[in-house]
């Protein structure tokens, strides 16, 4: 186990906005960065099961993104979440983490569980958002343990 920063953050679109972070750290939207999270988590297709994957940012080496998606619906308490084309939207909930990690896909549920407390709310607040310009919301910086 090894002790890092993390960072929260929330990819997804809506009925009438496109893929894009809702929550991101603050170093990314700072570059004007934060859509690498969408680039990096859009494959394989959604939904996917708990994911560890390179994040490669300029300044920033050795950052791992621990991530899942799910469809949206489950969220917002509607069977389907779809937008205004008919496609089904997907939540990609996951973590930025300061370093090279690895953990178990158990491992990497249980951080995100952990870490979403609260956080539904956004994705409940961005699917009645229709503002292009929207900036993401800024994820704290957190200690996490894996």
């Amino acid at each position: 186990m090894t002790g890092s920063s993390s960072w929260m953050f929330l990819v997804t679109r809506n009925r009438e906005l496109d893929w894009r972070a809702i929550l991101a750290p603050s170093f990314l939207i700072d570059a004007n960065d934060d859509f690498r999270l969408v680039t990096r988590t859009a494959t394989p297709a959604h939904p996917q099961p708990p994911t560890a994957r390179a994040l490669d940012v300029p300044g920033h080496p050795q950052l791992t993104l621990l991530y899942r998606s799910r469809p949206a619906g489950e969220l917002l308490g509607l069977p389907t979440a779809r937008d205004r084309f008919g496609r089904p939207i997907f939540v990609v909930e996951g973590m930025v983490v300061d370093g090279p990690v690895s953990p178990a896909p158990e491992v990497i549920q249980a951080a995100i569980e952990d870490g979403l407390t609260g956080l539904e709310d956004l994705v409940r607040d961005f699917w009645k958002q229709s503002d292009e310009a929207a900036p993401p919301l800024v994820a704290p910086c957190r200690p996490i343990t894996l």
